[in-house]
């Protein structure tokens, strides 16, 4: 599904709250309008800081993306290295990712 699947503000408020333990999340409230990248270059996913809260991830949403096996398999050991760093470490060690999504660069 996408964003619009679920209420935007009671999934922030239960993960602010922490009555939701943790999300990942991939899909959003809000695309970039195709073809103009002035307006996309600072449009917001959400009107909710989830970048802000420290028990959310956030990615691209990788949709079809390659099936070839290399990148099926690359996938699966980057997603098990997040998973053990997390475990290890806790949701701070995400922060150190390469590929981290960082609101300050925009969307």
């Amino acid at each position: 599904g996408r964003g619009t699947v679920f209420v935007e503000q009671d999934l922030f408020q239960a993960l602010e709250s922490k009555r939701l333990f943790g999300a990942g999340l991939d899909v959003w409230w809000s695309y970039p309008p195709k073809n103009e990248p002035e307006k996309a270059k600072n449009w917001p996913p959400s009107q909710f800081d989830f970048g802000s809260l420290d028990n959310v991830v956030m990615s691209p949403h990788r949709g079809g993306g390659l099936h070839t096996p290399e990148v099926e398999e690359q996938r699966y050991l980057d997603l098990e290295k997040i998973i053990r760093g997390i475990k290890e470490n806790g949701w701070e060690d995400i922060r150190s990712h390469p590929n981290i999504f960082d609101t300050t660069l925009g969307y």
